[in-house]
């Protein structure tokens, strides 16, 4: 009887995992594609991966992606999407915002292109390599909200600062604030 639980279980996890890996290649659809290819045609999305463990778990947990966000921040009715990636050259934080003739491409955020792999952060006194920081929108669907968790390094000791970067659409575009924990 434990034995198929856990094989129960084991699958459940399985498909859920291969539904969510799947979504990742659905996230645009056609008009914005169409935005993205005159915006910026070397543009790819980060992948969960590139992601440190901790943010990977937070988004299955919250069926979500570590890398995009979708809701309606400009309260037109149409979803806008929030897509963290980058080019050959830069990384990049964009949305694509709806407008009468369908989307616009709006650079949030860009900084010079990091290979994630080698981004080390400690967690818990262990190092990762990966991206380490939290998408989420904010609770009034005006802005979203990044995410930099606190480090300590294997001696308990902090290793490096944490940090809240709010982004809130306003006038037609994200202005931003930022609060050191």
């Amino acid at each position: 009887m434990i034995n198929t639980f856990l094989l129960f279980t084991s699958a459940c996890f399985f498909f859920s995992a291969i539904s969510f890996v799947h979504a990742e290649g659905k996230l645009i659809n056609d008009e914005m594609s169409r935005a993205l290819k005159k915006f910026n045609p070397r543009f790819e999305a980060w992948k969960s991966t590139d992601y440190v463990t901790a943010v990977q778990k937070n988004a299955m947990e919250n069926k979500r992606l570590p890398y995009a966000l979708v809701f309606d921040v400009n309260k037109d009715k149409k979803n806008d999407i929030f897509i963290d990636g980058h080019d050959d050259k830069n990384n990049l934080l964009i949305c694509f915002l709806s407008n009468p003739k369908g989307y616009t491409v709006i650079v949030i955020k860009q900084d010079d292109f990091i290979n994630p792999q080698k981004l080390g952060h400690w967690r818990e006194g262990k190092k990762e390599f990966g991206l380490n920081y939290y998408l989420s929108p904010n609770m009034a669907g005006t802005g979203f909200t990044l995410a930099y968790p606190q480090q300590a390094d294997a001696k308990g000791e902090l290793a490096g600062d944490g940090a809240i970067v709010e982004y809130v659409f306003n006038n037609g575009k994200f202005d931003e604030s930022v609060e050191i924990l």
